[in-house]
């Protein structure tokens, strides 16, 4: 019990992070941030947790959140940024990276000048009918379902319209989720599979 105390003792008063605000259950344990992640409410509560105590908030005894522009730019668009030994583990297949989980900073240096080509400010441009087209699609198809009195699942409709977006972006190919069942089943899939690469 005097470890427990000690412990939470530094936490509160000797920490470096101290004197951050946010909520007192999460200055003392990571548990409140594994509850609400268990929950799948963790992104409303930390919405709410900067609303009540601004934006810079301490949200784990180690772990300061941010929600400034300002603050975006400084963390994320420097050289100095190293990327955590935690992207390792969301790696399929050995040796094989995305831009997202790579590391090393030549190897994320090339693939982003891949991907830069196509998302960029004027790729977007050029891109921005396409999506007009599935944005004008999406409400049309929802504009049809409100005659009808048979709920209408949102959270199912707005997957079919961002996994046809990403398709035309990405790919160049229509899957045609919004209008056509036939390739649906690729969206439990990517969810299987984000979900077990995330629990080896």
């Amino acid at each position: 019990m005097e470890v427990v105390d000690s412990l939470a003792c530094y936490r509160l008063l000797l920490h470096p992070l101290r004197a951050y605000p946010g909520p007192f259950v999460a200055k003392l344990s990571d548990a409140y941030n594994g509850y609400f992640a268990a929950k799948r409410s963790l992104h409303l509560v930390a919405h709410r947790n900067h609303v009540k105590y601004g934006p810079v908030i301490r949200h784990g005894p180690n772990k300061l959140l941010f929600n400034t522009v300002t603050a975006l730019h400084e963390i994320y668009d420097t050289e100095r940024l190293v990327k955590s030994h935690v992207y390792d583990s969301i790696q399929l297949a050995p040796d094989v990276y995305s831009l997202f989980s790579v590391v090393d900073r030549k190897v994320h240096r090339t693939k982003l000048r891949v991907v830069g080509q196509a998302i960029n400010e004027r790729g977007m441009r050029v891109f921005e009918p396409t999506m007009a087209q599935q944005v004008d699609l999406f409400v049309k198809l929802l504009f049809v379902s409100s005659k009808s009195s048979t709920p209408v699942n949102l959270s199912e409709r707005v997957g079919y319209f961002a996994c046809d977006i990403v398709s035309l972006l990405s790919l160049g190919y229509p899957l045609n989720l919004q209008t056509d069942p036939t390739n649906r089943f690729m969206i439990q899939g990517m969810f299987r599979a984000n979900y077990f690469g995330n629990i080896r």
